[in-house]
């Protein structure tokens, strides 16, 4: 039996602890949520290997200044999703629906790829 693919979510110092967790091979992706990923530290973030997506709201200006520099240090695959007219608590007209539309995006595209070496059902 083939386990289920694993991801990890975290918000606020929870998306560090997700983004450290995740070093290990298999998680196929992380998905922060107004986080502090810079907590983490520059070592950690550029030996990440997992799938990052960061949502951050546009008006949570220290947040994004502190996302794009945890950004900066990680080489592996990642996005910074800004959601337009996000506070910093995430409130306003359909700000929730916005960043978990852009999460479950980001999870359903890595959790449904194959692993390398292995083939998707029913391929020959």
């Amino acid at each position: 039996m083939t386990p289920l693919p694993l991801a990890y979510f975290g918000m606020g110092t929870g998306a560090a602890a997700a983004l450290e967790a995740a070093a290990g091979d298999d998680i196929r992706a992380v998905v922060s949520r107004s986080g502090r990923p810079d907590l983490a530290g520059p070592a950690a973030l550029a030996a990440m290997k997992t799938p990052t997506l960061f949502v951050v709201g546009e008006l949570d200006t220290w947040l994004l200044g502190r996302t794009r520099l945890a950004a900066d240090w990680m080489r592996c695959e990642h996005r910074l999703a800004v959601v337009p007219g996000a506070t910093p608590a995430f409130t306003g007209p359909r700000v929730l629906d916005t960043a978990t539309a852009l999460g479950l995006d980001w999870f359903t595209d890595r959790l449904l790829q194959p692993v390398s070496g292995t083939p998707r059902p029913g391929a020959v």
